[in-house]
């Protein structure tokens, strides 16, 4: 509670004229923590040293890291030897479905037979562990659970959790904590000081004895002594639990430790509760201090480190663009309803290169924003729990032009613009056009569900993923054509053309609509070139399950030379129109079976794009197989390889 004073309205006054706006964040009394929410953590196979220490968050739930609970992090902690990728475990939630995960910590885990103690408990039994309820190697923390009853009748307390800023008071470089560790002498509170704020992959390099990565999200941290793995960090001022050390820096720097700070896997705990529907984790996390979280503009893809954005799960996007062939430009708006996927999410970021951002408001209340390089950094009103879902409508203005992406050096991607004798519209969004054209989360593993009104002169028709659902005729001559893509899709998947188009109808054996877009002179060549759709469609549905979508068909389009798998409608560049069926089979069967497996099964990292493109590459061999006979589809592969 703060005092009142006669200086109060003059600091709102002078806050008011300068526009100075201080946000409140809940303040406690400053306390040396205590280690009265410290666990010692008892192996099967170590007698009765503790050989690891957790944090108490009450409700039965203790938290402590995970590598140790499993054979590949027993093993990548001890350097002993290589373990099999197929034995090992990245992630796991009790969620009441079998997957390799579970069976894998049934046979080979280490959470049979452990216990746990409080430190200066004189009960002689260690408190036997009952599941594992979560566990993330990425964020290194297992979360399982006790005895409620009993583990607090032995004296444990509940750590208070939150999730700080860095560079706040609380989680800054040279910030003081208190660490809660144990020795001969009982349990202690040491002081240490964090050495970091921002998170940083530790270790520097992987670990090659595994065959999978062994680095985890860390703060450096500097103590007077060595302190073991699981031990909570709390902060000095507050006594908030800020982190849990997870490896001493050995061999490096002596007192030097790594933690997992709790701003990086406090919100990976609401997100697996989704999941797992656990009562008690849901009362933890009723109970997190909120603070505001600044959206990270970088989702950390390892192959493209300036793509996405953290915070947010982009749901739905509705694109009203206007169209100038003339002066090359775009005007309309870009509405997004967004899921905050951090818990007191404040400020978040879109992909944005190029637009000239004329007004941003959030559930219809206009807010600041700023734009630098490829971004769009918005702030909300006030900071919104995890799972909220709000409203963003960002008004812009572009002249997107095709450009050379670092990330695909092949060809050219984006929107291109055709010229006064042949007016045309397309786009080639893989992996980044698309943000030259829209805000957007531009990352594969935001899938979102889209509606376009794309409004064009006539007689030129748009052209979209999804379903037409209306076309509107203006006074002005020009037309809005509105189209639906109801299922997800990923940014990059996302196609407009706009040209003299005519559709050229068909369908599959099942009834799936196909409709082929090509110029309006040329019905019959399109018609010949596109007449084994319906018989790939079949034939791939056969081997792969049903066709995923209500409509699928191809657009002829002047782009440089790439087909394109975009959703229902794939990209075709026009010069495809001079070949014969038969040239085409391969390319089509290959753009097709990407509707399976790259856009019903997307990447979550561009690092897995091979899968896509390696599916696609087997699905032309099968169907060689299929039309040609095997010695074409051997000659096919060996040629590959």
């Amino acid at each position: 509670m703060r005092q009142r004073n006669l200086f109060v309205p003059v600091i709102l006054i002078l806050m008011l004229l300068t526009g100075i706006i201080i946000p409140v964040l809940p303040t406690r009394a400053q306390t040396q923590t205590t280690p009265g929410s410290l666990i010692e953590i008892i192996w099967p196979d170590t007698a009765a040293l503790p050989a690891q220490f957790g944090v108490y968050l009450g409700h039965g739930l203790i938290l402590t890291n995970w590598h140790p609970w499993t054979l590949d992090g027993h093993i990548y902690a001890d350097k002993k030897r290589t373990l099999a990728a197929s034995w090992q475990v990245t992630h796991y939630d009790d969620d009441g479905v079998s997957d390799p995960g579970e069976w894998l910590l049934d046979r080979i885990g280490r959470i049979a037979g452990a216990g746990v103690t409080i430190p200066g408990d004189t009960a002689n039994d260690p408190l036997p562990v009952e599941r594992l309820i979560y566990a993330d190697r990425a964020t290194d923390i297992a979360l399982f659970t006790v005895d409620a009853a009993t583990i607090e009748a032995r004296g444990a307390i509940p750590a208070q959790l939150s999730a700080y800023l860095p560079e706040s008071n609380l989680l800054s470089a040279e910030a003081p904590v208190w660490i809660a560790t144990a020795s001969d002498q009982g349990a202690a509170a040491v002081a240490g000081t964090l050495t970091t704020s921002n998170p940083e992959l530790l270790p520097a390099s992987e670990d090659r004895r595994l065959d999978g990565p062994w680095q985890v999200w860390s703060l450096r941290l500097t103590a007077p002594e060595q302190i073991p793995d699981g031990s909570p960090i709390f902060a000095a001022e507050n006594s908030d639990l800020i982190g849990l050390v997870w490896r001493a820096e050995e061999g490096i720097t002596p007192g030097a430790h790594w933690v997992t700070p709790t701003a990086i896997w406090l919100h990976d705990l609401y997100a697996a509760n989704e999941a797992i529907q656990n009562a008690d984790l849901a009362a933890v996390l009723q109970n997190v201090t909120l603070t505001p979280v600044e959206g990270d503009l970088t989702l950390h893809d390892p192959l493209t480190p300036e793509l996405g954005n953290a915070g947010i799960d982009v749901q739905h996007v509705a694109l009203d663009l206007a169209f100038d062939l003339d002066t090359h430009t775009i005007t309309g708006s870009a509405a997004l309803d967004i899921r905050a996927t951090a818990h007191g999410l404040q400020t978040f970021g879109l992909d944005a290169t190029g637009l000239d951002i004329v007004r941003v408001t959030v559930d219809g209340v206009e807010t600041s924003f700023t734009t630098k390089t490829n971004k769009l950094r918005l702030e909300l009103a006030n900071p919104v729990a995890f799972g909220t879902v709000f409203h963003a409508e960002i008004a812009y203005r572009a002249a997107p032009e095709p450009f050379r992406s670092p990330y695909m050096p092949g060809f050219d991607i984006g929107m291109f613009w055709g010229d006064a004798e042949n007016p045309t519209v397309s786009t080639l969004d893989q992996p980044d056009g698309a943000q030259t054209w829209f805000p957007i989360n531009d990352h594969p593993s935001d899938r979102a569900t889209y509606e376009f009104r794309l409004r064009v002169p006539e007689p030129l028709t748009a052209l979209a993923n999804g379903t037409l659902t209306e076309t509107r005729t203006h006074e002005d001559g020009s037309r809005t054509f509105v189209w639906r893509m109801d299922q997800p899709m990923a940014s990059y998947l996302t196609v407009i053309a706009v040209a003299d188009y005519i559709a050229v109808e068909d369908a599959a054996a099942d009834g799936t609509p196909i409709t082929h877009y090509v110029y309006a002179d040329q019905a019959e060549i399109g018609r010949d070139l596109f007449s084994y759709t319906d018989d790939a469609l079949t034939m791939l549905a056969a081997w792969f399950g049903p066709y995923p979508y209500a409509h699928y068909g191809h657009v002829v389009a002047p782009v440089e030379g790439m087909a394109l798998e975009t959703q229902t409608l794939t990209t075709m560049p026009d010069l495809v129109l001079d070949w014969s069926e038969l040239e085409i089979y391969e390319l089509m069967v290959h753009e097709l079976a990407h509707q399976w497996y790259g856009n019903t099964v997307t990447p979550g990292v561009w690092s897995d794009i091979w899968l896509n493109e390696g599916f696609a590459r087997y699905s032309q061999w099968l169907a060689r197989d299929e039309r040609f006979g095997a010695e074409a589809a051997l000659a096919a592969r060996s040629s590959s390889e």
